[in-house]
């Protein structure tokens, strides 16, 4: 029993070692823990460089059969067909499984490769020009026997990391959405509210009784996922024009405040979409910034002495802030009209701030944002 803990120990130190470590083998040797150079992806593909104290040895895909660095990387070599002939090359695997995915880079070509353990070894290029289709193409026929991956498929570019993962969603026979850029419009209505700082040259302004001006807004907006994750960067631009009225009877004085500002605004947050089909919850978070490039404000002071009637007109008493910049949370649902096109409704709160120590008005604000993708 202690003979065989022990070498159950000695295996499974060999294959943590063989993990983490550089490696490479040859028909008949593995050598585990040397050290290799990554020469870049054009390279790697060529050849196998190993350091070798002050010596580097370079070994060609016809001398060793693996090698693999301890990020992860692994590289096998395979027999090709190159535009001018037939070579033996190194090949990245990107995807091991049922179906195995392997990348390959030359001076002037990138093009991939699918394969299994039995006969399987096609080239996945770009474009076929022997051939109708493309690269779709040619994975739809080789995955008819998951259709969960059919709408995956259609949003798939010819890049490594996102035909990693449709092989990956293909091996596991799975159906959630696929991450995608996505660029559309967006239409909402604001309630915003007007809120004092320290106005030391206007007091006034901290006693009058400010409420929510409601506008309708219309922009643009552009949503990037983040590593293929659930995460993704939201970016909006919208634009919004807001009125206000209010008047005060402030220390006998009959007090009213006009106000007309036009913003540009842009929202930037981090948003994470629950992976459910057809409807997804989100919630995001972020910064805001704005714009005010009209923003004119009047306090009127009519004040009454005997009989006689005072009325003061001031300009820009305390203007908002040119530009500004706050935070900004909300969540909604989107919901799935076919495979590209997605509608999605949100509620979401802003704060924008003045610099500290300035006269200006913050302003706060709830929206109601619908918006659909191109």
């Amino acid at each position: 029993m202690r003979t065989t803990f022990i070498l159950l120990f000695i295996c499974l130190v060999s294959i943590e070692i063989h993990g983490q470590s550089d490696y490479f083998k040859t028909d008949s040797t593995s050598s585990i823990g040397v050290k290799l150079v990554d020469n870049g992806e054009a390279s790697n593909s060529r050849f196998c460089t190993v350091k070798n104290g002050e010596k580097t040895d370079v070994f060609s895909p016809y001398q060793v059969k693996e090698y693999g660095f301890g990020d992860g990387r692994v590289y096998v070599s395979r027999k090709i067909q190159l535009p001018d002939s037939a070579q033996c090359v190194f090949l990245e695997i990107l995807v091991k499984g049922k179906k195995t995915l392997y990348y390959y880079r030359g001076k002037q070509l990138k093009t991939f490769f699918v394969g299994n353990d039995s006969t399987l070894f096609v080239e996945l290029p770009k474009n076929n020009a022997a051939k109708t289709g493309n690269y779709r193409d040619q994975l739809r026929q080789l995955t008819t026997d998951c259709p969960k991956t059919v709408d995956a498929l259609k949003l798939v570019n010819y890049r490594k990391r996102q035909l990693a993962e449709f092989i990956n969603r293909y091996n596991d026979c799975e159906r959630k959405p696929f991450p995608y850029l996505k660029v559309g419009l967006t239409a909402g209505y604001n309630l915003m509210k007007l809120s004092p700082t320290n106005n030391r040259l206007e007091a006034t302004l901290n006693k009058m009784d400010y409420t929510n001006s409601g506008v309708f807004t219309v922009g643009l907006f552009v949503d990037q996922p983040i590593l293929l994750s659930d995460f993704s960067l939201h970016a909006e631009l919208y634009y919004a024009k807001y009125g206000y009225s209010y008047n005060k009877m402030i220390d006998s004085k009959d007090v009213d405040f006009v106000a007309n500002i036009s913003s540009l605004k842009i929202p930037f947050m981090i948003r994470y979409s629950y992976p459910s089909n057809r409807i997804r919850p989100f919630i995001n978070a972020g910064a805001i910034a704005a714009n005010n490039f009209k923003n004119k404000i009047l306090l009127y002071n009519a004040t009454i002495t005997g009989n006689t009637i005072e009325t003061t007109s001031m300009q820009d008493i305390s203007p908002s802030q040119k530009y500004q910049v706050g935070y900004t949370f909300g969540g909604g649902i989107e919901y799935n009209l076919n495979y590209r096109n997605h509608l999605f409704i949100e509620l979401r709160y802003s704060k924008l701030l003045n610099p500290t120590g300035t006269e200006q008005l913050d302003s706060s604000e709830y929206h109601i944002i619908t918006g659909i993708n191109f």
